[in-house]
């Protein structure tokens, strides 16, 4: 990936320069907010990562084997703690398909395991990220279709858990016949998924499962 990875170096130079932000397994939230009103960072944060609008941020320590990227959407520019990388990418790689693979795909989640080594911490440097090789279209249009896809699928599963129904199929059809995600459907068979595949990851709620599946067909860029 180190082809397609931007690493972003600016720091503060004075206290409070811009909001703190925290980068969570939920998200990524104004610190303030995340604490009911309170700052739990360093009283003098000068030297913080800063991040701006569209950028990715992420802990690059993890004691479960589980890192969450998240993208700053909500302030022009936020401020991390140094343990926290910031970057961005470059054309030729959609970021917000890139945060569903790092997030929820099986190549960066088995790339993670093979960073353990010894103690019962795995670090996730962006030295190490940028050599992960991720298998991914080669078009940005095609990225973003995907990315629309699993970001309108998400929408649905959203709305449905507040009500399961009993027939599984009677999902299914809800879902298929939707008129924001009709011509999805049609772009997703034409990449090889199956209506089984999909109605997995309806009842699974796992974007990983399509993502399995789109690994198989697209060619592989490090």
């Amino acid at each position: 990936m180190g082809d397609f990875i931007i690493e972003f170096h600016e720091k503060t130079i004075v206290n409070n320069q811009y909001p703190i932000l925290t980068s969570s397994r939920k998200g990524i939230f104004l610190q303030t907010e995340y604490y009911s009103g309170n700052q739990v960072a360093s009283k003098d944060n000068t030297g913080y990562n800063v991040v701006p609008y569209g950028y990715f941020t992420y802990r690059h320590m993890s004691d479960d084997n589980i890192f969450r990227f998240n993208i700053n959407k909500i302030v022009d520019k936020g401020i991390v703690s140094t343990l926290y990388p910031v970057f961005t990418t470059n054309k030729h790689l959609d970021s917000r398909y890139l945060q569903i693979q790092l997030n929820h795909g099986n190549e960066f989640a088995k790339y993670a395991l093979l960073q353990k080594q010894g103690g019962s911490r795995t670090y996730m440097y962006l030295s190490k990220l940028k050599k992960l090789i991720l298998t991914m279209p080669n078009s940005t249009t095609e990225q973003r279709k995907i990315s629309e896809f699993f970001d309108t699928f998400d929408s649905l599963i959203t709305l449905h858990q507040r009500k399961p129904p009993e027939d599984g199929e009677l999902l299914w059809n809800s879902v298929i016949l939707h008129p924001t995600v009709y011509s999805k459907i049609i772009f997703c068979n034409g990449s090889n998924y199956t209506k089984k595949a999909l109605f997995v990851r309806l009842r699974l709620k796992s974007t990983s499962t399509i993502i399995s599946i789109l690994q198989r067909s697209f060619q592989i860029y490090s």
